[in-house]
């Protein structure tokens, strides 16, 4: 199921978020969005989607919630397991934010461009690269840790943009997405790596 992603050891965010879309929408027969998805540490195997809190023993790197169409929440659990990861797919960051415009006060980054990305792929790649303009100098990396969404990312755009909106140096920060000139939720990056 999981694949390792360009040269990445451990498994991508972007990932989890695609596969917690697919198996929620078979779970939930009302399913409308993945409304929270947060990271709590780095997977380096597969792991399993459980709908039931994992107990303390194991190994969760990922925690999300489901919007139900009723207005609903439905809790979600990622838990790894022992399986290895043996496959990889390649992703090309650099052309994925290609052509992308920071503006003057290195505050916010948009493009119009999608390429072959998924928007959920996008959103990641352009936050990346809008981190590592304004503070490059970090100690550690910039890493995907927390979306916050009030709808589903939708599969086609005009316009993606990521407005900064709070930043502690060398820690994290949260962003606001926008799709459309819509304000569609938040994403957070922090200072980490694997």
């Amino acid at each position: 199921m999981f694949q390792f992603k360009g040269n990445r050891q451990y498994l991508h965010g972007t990932d989890f978020y695609r596969f917690s879309q697919q198996l929620m929408a078979q779970a939930c027969s009302d399913f409308s969005h993945i409304c929270s998805l947060s990271f709590r540490s780095f997977a380096t195997h597969q792991c399993s989607l459980s709908l039931t809190a994992p107990d303390e023993a194991a190994i969760s790197p990922c925690k999300g919630e489901a919007m139900t169409q009723a207005g609903e929440k439905v809790s979600f659990w990622w838990v790894q397991t022992d399986k290895p990861v043996t496959e990889r797919y390649e992703f090309n960051e650099e052309r994925a934010v290609h052509g992308a415009l920071i503006n003057d006060a290195k505050e916010s980054i948009s493009t119009a461009v999608q390429y072959e990305y998924s928007t959920i792929e996008m959103v990641v790649a352009l936050t990346k690269a809008l981190h590592y303009d304004f503070a490059p100098k970090v100690e550690g990396k910039w890493v995907f840790a927390q979306l916050n969404a009030t709808t589903a990312l939708p599969d086609s755009y005009s316009s993606l943009q990521i407005s900064l909106k709070n930043y502690i140096p060398n820690r994290f920060s949260v962003s606001r997405v926008l799709i459309d000139d819509a304000e569609i939720g938040t994403i957070r990056f922090i200072v980490g790596g694997p």
